[in-house]
Parts: structure tokens; C-alpha cells; sequence
């Protein structure tokens, strides 16, 4: 009668100070060579996501007579990898299918991609991501792809930092250090400012991963109740604590592998492929992989040649020199040139100042952010996304579809490129394409939910007693009531607001159900179908 959770398995790294470069590079090259391999076997054609960066180019190496995909944006070299990757495969002998994304493209499908996201991310690159697997859902039903090399390796760029901050934090003192920080926080955005005010603090209170946005204090300025703003560094506390013996830069790849990689690398790859029914494979985040990489000397990882040093390197054996040490990009998404751009300006803007960004947000704030950024003085693209996202999220799963149109989205919630709902009258598909959604009221919402659990006094639910551990009662009332199907509403009753969902489960109902079960079990030898 007792649910346990244990974990089963922790990335902890054991670097062998004594390891030359060759002896790692041996090992890096041999144990990839048989992930790839083992990660390639399928009953159907296997495939390879790959971008101008060297992980997905090394794992594409091993795929000849095979296919490869590439999406880029129109917006130069910096945001489209195609003819890199064109060059690669030409050389490697693979059949390459591409695909640019027009910005009209990229910002209609922004519902329909958060609506698959599930839960509210803010990293554009999970659309681009949407849109190589979609490319790739139409020639395979398998992908493999690069994803775990950087936390494994040493790959992002911000590992270099602890090298680089080392003399100036050693030589100045930690309260000047504040100080200057404090002083570059109201200078522009000019060259070495977020080098200083990156600088002021210690490791565990300067990175908390690449989602770091807002600091407690801008929290506390944008949202409307201040109460809820938490100081970012508690989030990752726990995780400084059991990486306490580790060098600077292996703490940032543990924080990584346990929250950046868990909350967005993967979420992203996961859910975007199988938005397009394609299996996503990562063969770097094969467990004998990391084997090696955790014995990977902190200085073969990272260092003042490059980031990801030895991987590099046994790469280099079956890559060109530029593909093997081209600078980490990312999946780069030109957000912070679009929101330059009057249109998407006001795009964003609608939503700033909507009624669903009053609900939470100080929106004067907001539109100071996005206005700063308009008119190049500060770079806020990424605090701009992050918003923006997550009230595009809120009102497709809270308030994103008119009462009327509840069919249709159960029905097809998948289709459509302005919203993830494609059946739109053709007034609506006359709309302008900014409109994402009609706001669902509070009073629709109430006047279709089970009185057991509202509260009379406000318009909302009780999400606190739904989910809380001491109310059991009103948690199983709310699994069992939302049930509509069980308990058909006649017409007549359909159109009183009074009527609520009243299907309570009898001793019958739960009989039918384990006799259910037990008809499906009889060809089981091994289970007691009676107990």
C-alpha cells in the first residue's frame, strides 16, 4: 500500500587526470562507432536529423545510401545551416532533403507546436526542431540525431567560463566585483558589459543552466503577484550539493544533464517527433557513451583550443576540419531579428497587452521590454519569447477555445497552421494572422465544472485543493466526476448553465470494469486472474 520513488541511475563523472588526448579519442571513437550501430538497427530505413554543428554531421558520418535532413531560415548564413549540410552529404554520398522556413511559416505554426509541446517552452528552436521532423516523417519512420553530445562532451559555449573568469575573479574582490556589476547592469548593451556582470558572482550563483531569464528581482517587477517570485539559484541547490567535489565546468554539464538536457533538449526532441509520429534516436546518450565521457579529463573537454575538445577530435577522423571545429551554434532562430520587424513587433504587443497577460503580469513592463528591444537598445529577445510562449500556452489549454468549438477541438486538435484547431469558419480564416485565439471566460468555465470542487466566492478553480496531497476525497471526486461521457446530458438539459456533471460510480459500474479486465487476461498463464 506504499508508493516508493528511487532513482535508478545517476551521471556522475570520474575524469582520469592521467588520460592522454589519443587514449581519449580512441576510446570516444570506438564506443560511438558501436552506439551508432546498435542505434541504427530498425525493421524500417533509419534516417539522420543533421546541421552544420559536429554532432549530428559525426553521427551522420556512419550513414551511407542513407537520407539526412536539414531546415534553415532565409536570414544568411548565421540562421540557415542548409548549404553546409548540402556540402556535407554531397561529400559523405547521402540523399539530402531541405526545407526553409518563411517567418510567416514559422509564426503561424507557434500555436500548434505549443500545443504539442504540452507544457510551456520557451526555446525556439523546438519549432524549427517541429519542422526537420516533419521533413523527415515523409521519406522515414526513424531519425537518428545529436542531441546529450554537449552535456556529455563539454559542448556549450558557456563552459569556457570558469577559465575565463578565473584570473579576474581572483584578482578582484568580491564586493568591488558587485559593484561593477551593478554599474554595467544600467550601461547599453555594448562589447565586455554581460562579461563583467556575468563575472560578479560564484559558479553556483551565476548559472543555473541556459534557461536562466530573470533574476528575483525582475520576477517580482513583472508579475502581478510578486509573492511567487523565487530566487532562481534554489532551484538548482540541491544539484551544486551533490557536485560539490567536481571542477567549475563539470558542475555545469551535471546541471545541464539534470535540468536543461531533462527540461528542454530532450522534451523538445520527444515531443516534436512524435508530434509527426517519427521515433527519435539519440546514440550520445547511450549509457556506455557516457562511461567514457565521464572519465574525459575537465581539460579535454574544455579548454582554450575549443569546447568539446576530445570529441573534436575523434570526429576530425571522419569529418572536414571546419565541420569538426565550427563554433557551437546551437539551433539557431532568428527571434530577435523578427521582433525588430513592425509586424511581429505588434504581434507580440497584442498579446502583451491582452487580457490573459493582465491576469499575471505588470504588461507596462513587459511592452518597456519589448519596445527596448524594438528600438535596439537592449537585446531582450529571449525575456520577450519566454512571455510570449507561455501566454500563447495559457490560452490554448485555459482559454483558447469558445465553448461552441469544443467538438472540433477533440475531435482534430492537431490540424490547422494558425491555430492546433484547423476547422476555422472562413471569417475567421479572413482574420488577420496575429489573432491566435478567442479567450475562453472565467464564467464559461465555472458553469461546465463540477460544483464540488469551485469555489463560490471567485471564478476559478481550487487548483491547490485538486492537486494537494491532504485532500484526497476532492481529487478522486474531480478523476471521476470530469467523466461527461458517462452521464449523457438530454438537449434540453445541454442548454441550462445549471446542469454539472453528476456521474458518481456504483459497485456495478467497478464490477463491469474488472470483468472487463479479466476477459482480457485469460490468455495471461501467469498472472492469478481471480485475485
Amino acid at each position: 500500500g506504499v508508493v516508493e520513488t528511487q532513482r535508478y541511475f545517476e551521471a556522475k563523472f570520474k575524469p582520469d587526470e592521467e588520460m592522454s588526448e589519443e587514449e581519449a579519442v580512441d576510446k570516444i571513437e570506438a564506443v560511438f562507432e558501436n552506439s551508432v550501430n546498435a542505434h541504427k538497427i530498425a525493421d524500417v530505413e533509419v534516417g539522420c536529423f543533421l546541421s552544420s554543428g559536429v554532432d549530428s554531421s559525426y553521427v551522420s558520418t556512419y550513414f551511407k545510401d542513407q537520407k539526412t535532413f536539414t531546415v534553415g531560415f532565409d536570414f544568411g548564413e548565421k540562421y540557415n545551416e542548409i548549404s553546409w549540410a548540402e556540402n556535407l552529404s554531397k561529400e559523405l554520398g547521402v540523399e539530402h532533403h531541405t526545407k526553409l522556413i518563411s517567418s510567416e511559416e514559422f509564426w503561424a505554426v507557434v500555436p500548434k507546436v505549443q500545443y504539442h509541446m504540452d507544457q510551456p517552452l520557451a526555446d525556439p528552436s523546438c519549432i524549427a526542431l517541429y519542422f526537420v521532423a516533419n521533413l523527415a516523417s515523409e521519406y522515414v519512420k526513424v531519425v537518428l540525431s545529436g542531441e546529450g553530445a554537449d552535456e556529455l562532451f563539454g559542448g556549450y559555449t558557456c563552459y569556457n567560463e570558469p577559465r575565463v573568469f578565473k584570473m579576474y575573479q581572483t584578482i578582484v574582490p568580491y564586493c568591488i566585483r558587485r559593484a561593477i556589476g551593478a554599474i554595467c547592469k544600467k550601461l547599453p548593451d555594448i562589447k565586455g558589459r554581460d562579461y563583467l556582470i556575468r563575472a560578479t558572482h560564484p559558479l553556483e550563483k551565476r548559472f543555473i543552466g541556459n534557461a536562466y531569464m530573470y533574476d528575483q528581482k525582475q520576477k517580482k517587477a513583472i508579475l502581478k503577484n510578486s509573492s511567487i517570485a523565487t530566487d532562481p539559484s534554489r532551484f538548482v541547490r540541491r544539484l551544486y550539493t551533490r557536485a560539490r567535489r567536481y571542477d567549475d565546468v563539470t558542475k555545469m554539464q551535471y546541471l545541464d544533464i539534470n535540468m536543461w538536457m531533462v527540461g528542454d533538449i530532450l522534451l523538445k526532441a520527444d515531443r516534436m517527433s512524435m508530434a509527426n509520429s517519427l521515433e527519435l534516436r539519440v546514440p550520445f546518450l547511450d549509457k556506455e557513451v557516457f562511461k567514457v565521457a565521464s572519465t574525459i579529463p575537465s581539460d579535454l573537454r574544455v579548454n582554450k583550443y575549443n569546447t568539446k575538445y576530445a570529441m573534436r577530435q575523434a570526429a576530425l577522423r571522419h569529418l572536414p576540419q571546419a565541420t569538426a571545429e565550427k563554433e557551437k551554434l546551437g539551433f539557431p532562430v532568428p527571434t530577435r531579428v523578427w521582433l525588430r520587424d513592425e509586424h511581429y513587433y505588434t504581434v507580440v504587443k497584442d498579446m502583451f497587452t491582452s487580457p490573459t497577460a493582465e491576469k499575471f503580469f505588470n504588461t507596462d513592463i513587459l511592452v518597456d521590454y519589448l519596445d527596448e528591444h524594438f528600438i535596439e537598445k537592449e537585446d531582450n529577445s529571449r525575456k520577450i519569447w519566454t512571455i510570449y510562449v507561455f501566454l500563447v500556452w495559457y490560452q490554448i489549454y485555459f482559454g483558447a477555445v469558445e465553448p461552441e468549438d469544443e467538438d472540433v477541438a477533440q475531435s482534430n486538435p492537431t490540424q490547422g497552421a494558425d491555430s492546433p484547431f484547423e476547422d476555422s469558419t472562413d471569417e475567421e480564416a479572413a482574420d488577420d494572422k496575429t489573432r491566435v485565439f478567442n479567450t475562453l471566460k472565467n464564467t464559461d468555465v465555472v458553469n461546465n465544472a463540477d460544483e464540488d470542487f469551485i469555489d463560490d466566492s471567485e471564478d476559478d478553480f481550487k487548483f491547490e485543493e485538486i492537486f494537494s496531497g491532504n485532500n484526497t476525497k476532492t481529487a478522486k471526486q474531480v478523476n471521476l466526476a470530469l467523466d461527461e461521457s458517462e452521464d449523457p446530458v438530454s438537449e434540453d438539459e445541454a442548454d441550462n448553465d445549471a446542469v454539472k456533471p453528476s456521474f458518481k460510480p456504483t459497485l456495478e459500474d467497478h464490477n463491469d470494469f474488472f470483468e472487463n479486465l479479466k476477459s482480457q487476461l485469460q490468455n495471461t498463464d501467469d498472472l492469478d486472474i481471480e485475485e
